[in-house]
């Protein structure tokens, strides 16, 4: 009986770890201190560095605290619960990405994409925030364009009624 809840206690643990992803391969820039190299998660490996195309991918709840993803294609990437303290954005593109919940403490978004990208209850206390692109759409534009939509709509009915 020890023997098998030994083993599913390492079988979850490693399930526990794939999850949340795991460097295969770190470098660390003497200099800098920030970290790229090979990261798993979810069953692939990504590279994480400066111009990183990591478009969609899924890495929720990872720890890429220190990772250099300068000039990184991150949009639509799932980030929500993801460590990226003291992580070096700048210029990246994160449209689109969720950053709900996410730990960018001191992180480097200089020049970053963040249009579109959900920010709910991200920690962004110390980040640099420069030259960022936010393009948050004014809630009343959306209201005016379904408005615009529906007149089009009863227009072309009516049209179509004429003809």
């Amino acid at each position: 009986m020890k023997k098998i809840l030994a083993l599913l206690l390492v079988a979850l643990s490693s399930v526990t770890l794939h999850a949340r992803g795991v460097w295969i391969e770190e470098t660390i820039d003497r200099i800098t201190g920030k970290r790229t190299g090979s990261f798993e998660v979810n069953g692939g490996i990504y590279t994480i560095g400066p111009n990183a195309d990591l478009r969609d991918v899924n890495f929720r709840e990872v720890d890429l605290s220190g990772a250099d993803l300068s000039d990184a294609d991150l949009s639509e990437a799932d980030l929500s619960n993801a460590d990226l303290r003291f992580a070096d954005l700048s210029s990246a593109d994160l449209s689109g990405a969720d950053l709900s919940d996410a730990d960018l403490r001191n992180a480097n978004l200089r020049g970053a994409n963040l249009s579109g990208a959900d920010l709910t209850r991200a920690d962004l206390d110390n980040a640099d925030l420069g030259d960022t692109i936010w393009n948050i759409p004014d809630p009343r534009i959306a209201e005016l364009e379904a408005q615009l939509a529906a007149v089009t709509a009863e227009r072309d009915a009516a049209i179509s009624e004429r003809d």
